[in-house]
């Protein structure tokens, strides 16, 4: 069964380890590089942001940061997708957040992750790297 509660700084370490599960299946355009450069930041940002988190068996499977009416991070491990988790932080969240219209907010940051898989598909073109 799927439960959500607030984070605790004791749930940090499983927290980071959503996230980098949810990177490694998702996030193609991040290098490795790129992931040493943000594991820290994401570490400290899962350690002291306020988070709605999602678990299974009482264990960390999806985490959401909101601030104001502005979903920051989404983070679903693979293990947990697919099954409602997203929708069901979402729809806690725009209740409770009085956040409005979150297809937009998504085509927003849809964008962003196309333009950034762009950017690296251009400089990998460029530097004849593989893909």
């Amino acid at each position: 069964m799927i439960r959500l509660r607030s984070s605790k700084p004791d749930d940090a370490a499983e927290l980071l380890q959503v996230w980098r599960n949810a990177v490694d299946s998702s996030h193609e355009f991040l290098t490795p590089e790129d992931r040493v450069a943000i594991d820290p930041l994401v570490a400290d940002y899962v350690a002291s942001a306020e988070l709605l988190i999602a678990t299974r068996n009482d264990r960390p499977v999806a985490f959401m940061g909101v601030t104001g009416q502005n979903i920051d991070s989404l983070f679903i491990d693979p293990s947990a997708q697919r099954i409602g988790i997203g929708r069901l932080l979402t729809d806690t969240v725009r209740a409770s957040h009085s956040i409005g219209d979150l297809a937009s907010r998504w085509s927003v940051a849809q964008r962003r992750m196309a333009m950034a898989g762009r950017i690296r598909s251009c400089t990998c073109a460029a530097a004849k790297c593989p893909q």
